[in-house]
């Protein structure tokens, strides 16, 4: 699942984080009718600098806030595995 989410040049857009953290959230954090505004919420809460994409930082920040227990060095390591063609 994680290398069919892709990565665009500049890091995760909105649609890939959806599409990476949606399944995480309806299954241990929310119900199913709000999880969809809850996680545009937290993404734009993660983009700090408003550029539309997560760094792995801002990515790393996202995933803690949902309440996951996550090291920097791992979510490196899942950044490179989404970003399947290595162009950031």
């Amino acid at each position: 699942m994680i290398s069919s989410v892709g990565a665009g040049s500049d890091g995760l857009s909105r649609q890939q984080f959806g599409n990476l953290m949606l399944p995480i959230m309806q299954e241990e954090l929310l119900g199913n009718e709000d999880s969809m505004d809850k996680l545009r919420s937290v993404f734009l809460e993660c983009d700090l600098d408003n550029s539309g994409t997560l760094s792995v930082e801002e990515l790393w920040n996202a995933i803690r806030k949902m309440g996951a227990d996550v090291d920097l060095e791992d979510v490196i390591q899942l950044m490179g595995e989404i970003d399947v063609d290595k162009d950031g």
